[in-house]
């Protein structure tokens, strides 16, 4: 997940943490948008084009399959935009919260990340998030390609 906030006071250090290669071998997709990315995009990451905080990709026009892996601070717009768009693959963590409901209760798909699953922080460390994770899909391809992930509902 990239730092993506409109302003520095919305930056939590956690939310610095990006999805390891092996999903995306996993996945074994092309995206056409990471639309929260850093700045430099992720070389690892097929993605045509990418969207970091500065371009803030809540404002962008989403085209084509979209990654998505919001900050885990503030999830709540990109998930209310990832549903509209139907079209791409998040990577977010389980919640109580209404946004993470509206997600559940929409027509995408999931998979189950393993509890065990280690992020890369921005010194290419692997870390571990307190929560768990799931990838949800909207898409015959997505699904299909996060069902190489694991068992998807």
């Amino acid at each position: 997940m990239a730092r993506i906030g409109r302003n520095k006071e919305n930056y939590k250090p956690n939310d610095e943490l990006y999805t390891p290669p092996w999903v995306f071998e996993t996945l074994a997709i092309d995206f056409d948008l990471d639309v929260c990315s850093p700045v430099l995009g992720l070389p690892y990451l097929p993605a045509k084009k990418w969207f970091h905080a500065g371009d803030d990709g809540l404002v962008q026009e989403w085209q084509g399959r979209v990654w998505c892996n919001p900050p885990y601070s503030s999830p709540k717009l990109w998930i209310d935009k990832f549903i509209q768009h139907a079209n791409g693959i998040m990577l977010i963590n389980y919640s109580r919260s209404a946004a993470f409901l509206r997600l559940w209760n929409s027509d995408a798909s999931i998979a189950a990340l393993p509890s065990n699953m280690k992020f890369l922080n921005i010194m290419g460390e692997l870390t571990s998030v307190m929560m768990p994770t799931a990838l949800w899909a909207f898409g015959d391809k997505c699904v299909e390609a996060i069902s190489r992930i694991g068992k998807v509902r």
